[in-house]
């Protein structure tokens, strides 16, 4: 929405999944747009995580073409344009100017800085780092832009704040765009939202049963051996997920360790929460077969409050700086699996016995 010449702001959305940040900044761009929710509600089913979470504390969302290609890069609901830094300095291009007139062509900017120099995250001179935030407006007269990410809040939280034009440029400037560390290939991406007929996305019912069916299973899907085969056995799917961090908190408790990584746990959180969101959006979709959502819901709200109740006990001491209570951790994480395992058993002797040979779209 345009306010004047020297204000401009595209429209952004709390995301219905935070866990990481590419993930929701693209949600709570495409959240803006009701029309793409179809696509929303079609992705983010199935997980994975490493086998060692002690080596590598960490676990994603699967998609077709997981390291190769991101959500943002499978989503046909928008445009995508990338182009490096280095373009812009042979051209002497000012970095302002061109994000704002990327901004202005209705293009939200999602570009890697440095939060060392950025004076309202918590990382403000106290460590530097590579971190990408998403950049959906300006103001011109204030010389601020108006951005969101996790590192404007003290716990975590995606928020939406500003950055300085003076504070962007010395974090644009500082950090190396050919790093290893820059997880975005040293790109700057542009992202267009299209319209509903220009990109000629059909949702899919089966793929979403698919792809349920897969999580239950704890099922490797063919594409990931086809693209990542020099670590097809490196990492589970699923409910497996579950026993994976139950072996984390375990090794935790045998070595009396502390300082627990939680970027797992809020995985597992968001991952509930967006379960939740897309069984409320099918009962509105498909009202005829309510005795699949309607059991399914029911359980799914169950299971999110016991990840809710487990998140925060970690949180609390994770801030307090107390000793980790594993056992309580390891509880929650155990009656969640279960709780789910029995809730998908459920729906799938319904689905199966009732509706596996109907045409459902």
């Amino acid at each position: 929405m345009s306010i004047e010449d020297n204000v401009f702001l595209l429209p952004v959305k709390k995301p219905v999944t935070a866990a990481y940040t590419t993930d929701a900044h693209i949600v709570s761009i495409l959240g803006s747009y009701d029309y793409t929710k179809d696509w929303i509600m079609s992705q983010y089913i199935l997980i994975f995580c490493r086998k060692d979470l002690k080596e590598y504390c960490w676990g994603d969302y699967y998609f077709p073409m997981t390291y190769n290609v991101r959500s943002q890069e499978s989503c046909r609901y928008l445009q995508k344009q990338k182009i490096h830094p280095d373009f812009l300095k042979d051209f002497d291009i000012d970095i302002i100017e061109f994000v704002c007139r990327e901004i202005q062509n209705r293009n939200y900017v999602h570009i890697m800085l440095d939060p060392y120099y950025l004076t309202k995250t918590f990382c403000y001179h106290t460590e530097h780092g590579y971190h990408d935030i998403l950049l959906y407006g300006f103001n011109k007269e204030e010389r601020v832009f108006y951005c969101g990410d996790f590192l404007f809040s003290e716990t975590g939280a995606y928020t939406f704040s500003e950055i300085s034009f003076e504070d962007f440029i010395e974090a644009y400037e500082n950090y190396n765009p050919n790093s290893s560390e820059n997880y975005l290939g040293g790109l700057i991406y542009m992202y267009k939202v299209l319209d509903k007929e220009s990109a000629n996305y059909v949702f899919d019912f089966q793929n979403i049963i698919h792809s349920l069916r897969a999580y239950y299973e704890c099922r490797q899907l063919e594409n990931w051996e086809f693209y990542h085969s020099d670590d097809a056995s490196g990492v589970v799917f699923g409910l497996e997920v579950y026993d994976e961090m139950r072996d984390y908190l375990e090794e935790m408790k045998k070595n009396d360790e502390k300082g627990l990584n939680i970027r797992m746990f809020q995985f597992i959180f968001n991952h509930k929460s967006i379960m939740n969101e897309r069984i409320r959006y099918l009962k509105i979709c498909y009202p005829e077969l309510d005795d699949l959502w309607n059991p399914l819901l029911e359980k799914y709200q169950n299971i999110q409050a016991i990840c809710n109740a487990m998140m925060l006990s970690i949180v609390k001491l994770f801030f307090s700086n107390k000793k980790v209570k594993i056992d309580g951790i390891i509880n929650h994480l155990m009656k969640a699996r279960d709780m789910e395992r029995t809730a998908l058993k459920e729906f799938f002797d319904v689905y199966d016995n009732r509706y596996l040979n109907q045409e459902i779209h």
